[in-house]
């Protein structure tokens, strides 16, 4: 966005939550020089959520190189699961897609509510739950959302085969 308006002060808002644990609860800010006094002065106000400690380490990690590594490896293993789902989920619904961007994430419309509301009680008797486009997203449909990123590789190849099950009926 900065690109697009240089004389803009873009903030960016990123989290380790990703790249390191879902746990871990840390985030960052990139900011320009003029916002970062700003900055500072209102986290000095509101105090400093993110232990020293925590903060200490994500800075070794960031200087050794293992966020860059595990960066690397976080975005060929979204990739992989993105040509999985493309290969073997989206081809099974009239209209599937994948969400723009890098993620893993899976939309899926519906010919009716009455089909949509079916298919996703199924999906929770089977243990899989799924969100609706229209609250997880900004003019977000009336479909559903699968979301892979943070499971296991065993629970991700599980879920796509139960998704790929339960279908079948439709």
């Amino acid at each position: 966005m900065s690109t697009l308006a240089p004389a803009a002060d873009v903030l960016t808002l990123g989290t380790f939550s990703t790249l390191l644990s879902r746990e871990l609860a840390a985030g960052y800010v990139v900011a320009s020089p003029a916002t970062v006094a700003r900055l500072k002065e209102v986290r000095g106000i509101l105090g400093m959520p993110v232990a020293t400690v925590t903060q200490r380490a994500i800075a070794s990690l960031l200087h050794g190189g293992v966020v860059r590594r595990n960066t690397r490896a976080v975005h060929r293993a979204l990739a992989q699961r993105r040509q999985v789902l493309q290969d073997c989920l989206v081809p099974l619904f009239d209209d599937a897609c994948l969400a723009p961007g890098d993620g893993a994430d899976l939309t899926v419309q519906f010919s009716s509510h009455l089909a949509r509301d079916a298919f996703e009680t199924r999906l929770l008797e089977a243990g899989i739950e799924c969100g609706h486009e229209s609250s997880l997203w900004t003019e977000g449909g009336d479909g559903l959302v699968f979301s892979f990123a943070h499971l296991s590789d065993g629970d991700f190849m599980r879920t796509v085969d139960i998704i790929g099950q339960t279908i079948h009926p439709y």
